[in-house]
């Protein structure tokens, strides 16, 4: 039995429904509980499940189209990549006249990099980059990150169907780690960004992309520092796999 919490939201999964059964009596003695059946949704992530291929996918298609709505972007043109790369994100594109400022006022910058932060956290890896990139400037944003934040959306415009699907298939249970870092990626501090992806079989379970905290002297060094943090994850990964009952046949690749 596994039972994965979140605040007050339960899952349960159990090989064996009787277990199940006793379970959920045991826990409704004990809490003010209410039983929702098969999970559909969790934390406003659709769960779809084909029990004839025996797949799970996990999807935001309907918060997706929530922010986009939100933000008034419903309609904007789908572009195919997450963030411009021809406007590199600086502090010089913070407001620099009371006008900007003023302007910046109006705009929900926060609101907008929150409603993304959880569709990077959540089931969108893909803008994890763009979004980390443009939380740098929460506490003065300027109009060019507010392009950018809008670029963003556009270009979840054209991907709301995106999801993260899990199955079987060969070397279903082993593990892998994938790492890269950019070199001086952040032009205002010099520092790098680290990214590291882990992957059970060909499943993507986990993933990161966060700015280092010391400026690397090389690229060997910011990719050492990355391969560091994505081997810390690959170690708690090797005990969580191994506290579900399948243990590591052998060394991690990373």
């Amino acid at each position: 039995m596994t039972i994965p919490a979140y605040v007050d939201d339960l899952t349960l999964a159990c090989k064996h429904k009787p277990t199940m059964r006793r379970i959920k009596l045991e826990l409704s003695k004990e809490y003010d509980m209410k039983d929702l059946g098969l999970i559909k949704y969790i934390l406003g992530i659709e769960v779809i499940r084909d029990r004839d291929n025996r797949t799970l996918c996990l999807s935001q298609r309907k918060h997706t189209g929530d922010v986009l709505e939100r933000f008034q972007m419903t309609d904007a043109r789908p572009v195919t990549t997450p963030l411009a790369k021809s406007m590199p994100l600086t502090k010089e594109d913070c407001p620099q006249t009371p006008e900007e400022l003023e302007y910046m006022r109006s705009v929900p910058y926060l609101s907008a990099v929150g409603s993304l932060m959880y569709l990077a956290v959540g089931t969108r890896p893909d803008i994890a980059f763009a979004v980390g990139a443009l939380s740098r400037f929460n506490a003065n944003p300027g109009r060019a990150h507010w392009k950018q934040v809008q670029h963003v959306f556009k270009y979840l415009a054209g991907t709301r169907d995106l999801m993260l699907c899990y199955g079987p298939g060969q070397d279903s249970t082993s593990l892998q780690i994938y790492s890269d870092a950019d070199y001086a990626g952040d032009v205002d501090s010099a520092r790098s960004t680290s990214g590291h992806t882990v992957f059970i079989g060909k499943c993507l379970v986990n993933w990161s992309s966060k700015r280092q905290s010391v400026v690397a002297k090389s690229t060997t060094e910011a990719e050492y520092i990355a391969a560091n943090e994505a081997g810390s994850d690959g170690v708690w990964f090797r005990n969580f796999t191994s506290e579900l009952g399948y243990p590591p046949s052998g060394p991690t690749p990373l």
